[in-house]
């Protein structure tokens, strides 16, 4: 019952939340009673919403797509000058699915090395829905702690923090934001430094302007994912949480 009450979707609070029965809903449902669970653990999102590319249309123009393109001075794991395809990953700290497929992903990096290159872009779902609720109210404030830690640490301590984070949260709100602070310090960051970034104008701009990025693109959940080349061209789009066996098909055969 618990997942029927998060309707296990990590989506954009900005699009219409459309009420209506899927076909998707209906499998979740029947998936539930019969206990195949995997079903609900597919995706950080399952709407469908207009002019939004989705797993199995985007592949059909993803020339369309406008994304930024990968800087080095981005959160990226991995090589910038080595990589032969970047994972643009839009993600929020607080999703479910986004912690699962993070895991996922360091397996990745583990096993292909210097071919492949992650590239985290912050999506925190903390933007009033039509009705007035948020569905991650907290992912704001995490997302501005990671971009702190980046500023004060460096791209070691962003990912440090990060990994943290998702290790430590129960997703979905559960994370005692109090404890960012201490969080940062076990990586060297000092606290009140700490505290005195995360309110400032500029480090919410460099979050906003991420999300805005993944809007522009036409996220619509997270985690959504981005395959590209080493020219910058979009080459292959993962929308939601992808267990390894499947990251790693899609991966080689992208490699090719």
């Amino acid at each position: 019952m618990q997942i029927l009450h998060n309707e296990n979707i990590c989506y954009n609070p900005h699009m219409e939340n459309n009420t209506k029965i899927t076909p998707v809903s209906i499998i979740l449902l029947l998936a539930l009673v019969a206990g195949i669970t995997f079903m609900a653990t597919k995706y950080g999102y399952q709407k469908k919403y207009e002019n939004a590319p989705t797993d199995q249309d985007a592949g059909k123009d993803l020339s369309k797509i406008k994304l930024n393109p990968v800087s080095p001075d981005e959160h990226i794991l991995g090589s910038y000058a080595d990589a032969k395809i970047f994972i643009v990953e839009f993600s929020d700290l607080e999703c479910p699915y986004c912690k699962q497929f993070h895991s996922a992903m360091h397996k990745a990096m583990d096993n292909y090395g210097n071919k492949i290159a992650w590239v985290y872009r912050a999506f925190p779902l903390d933007k009033p829905r039509p009705d007035g609720s948020i569905l991650h109210s907290k992912a704001g404030a995490e997302a501005r702690g990671a971009e702190c830690m980046a500023e004060l640490g460096g791209n070691d301590a962003f990912w440090k923090y990060t990994d943290k984070i998702f290790d430590i949260t129960p997703s979905n709100n559960g994370l005692d934001l109090s404890i960012m602070p201490s969080i940062a310090a076990s990586f060297g960051v000092d606290k009140n430094k700490f505290n005195d970034c995360i309110i400032t104008n500029a480090i919410k701009v460099k979050v906003e302007s991420q999300y805005e990025d993944g809007a522009t693109a036409g996220v619509t959940g997270t985690p959504t994912s981005f395959i590209l080349d080493r020219s910058g061209k979009i080459i292959d789009m993962i929308g939601g949480y992808e267990p390894y066996a499947d990251l790693q098909k899609q991966i080689d055969k992208d490699l090719r």
